[in-house]
């Protein structure tokens, strides 16, 4: 399985592209051409990888998408990201000295800091969150700096 970039389509991907079907070529060398079929096992294509420090961000495309959220804690007991529009939220709770980097993988629900996993210290009541279509405003708490970073897709 492979990408499959269309030149009608610059700037979207679709992923889980096989080739089903080839017919021959009608003729040779430069006027020549074919048709091929392809079977998309993910029916969602895909745009551009946004990155952005904003609370309010608005996300193009048609289809909801999963962030990745990069924290920088400050002392003390969590850092939590908010979705103020979904009433959602993910906790990681524990203490923190201050300057770790805490991954949180929404489309995975993984938690990882400074690299290692962190998943036992996501919070109870914690609920990971897609981006949708349009405006998105978040809320994060705990941290010094924050990173979010999402691929716009099309259904």
């Amino acid at each position: 399985d492979g990408t499959l970039v269309l030149p009608e389509e610059p700037g979207l991907e679709y992923h889980g592209a096989r080739v089903t079907d080839a017919k021959p070529w009608d003729e040779l060398f430069e006027h020549g051409s074919t048709t091929i079929e392809f079977e998309c096992a993910d029916g969602v294509a895909y745009g551009d990888e946004r990155t952005t420090a904003a609370t309010e961000i608005m996300v193009n495309g048609t289809c909801k998408t999963y962030p990745t959220m990069e924290l920088v804690a400050t002392e003390g007991d969590s850092v939590m990201v908010l979705n103020l529009d979904g009433e959602r939220f993910v906790n990681i709770v524990r203490t923190f000295k201050g300057g770790e980097r805490v991954v949180m993988d929404f489309e995975r629900e993984t938690v990882t800091m400074d690299g290692a996993d962190a998943c036992i210290e996501i919070g109870l009541y914690s609920d990971f969150f897609s981006l949708v279509p349009g405006a998105n405003r978040l809320a994060f708490a705990g941290c010094s700096e924050h990173m979010t970073r999402y691929r716009e897709r099309w259904l």
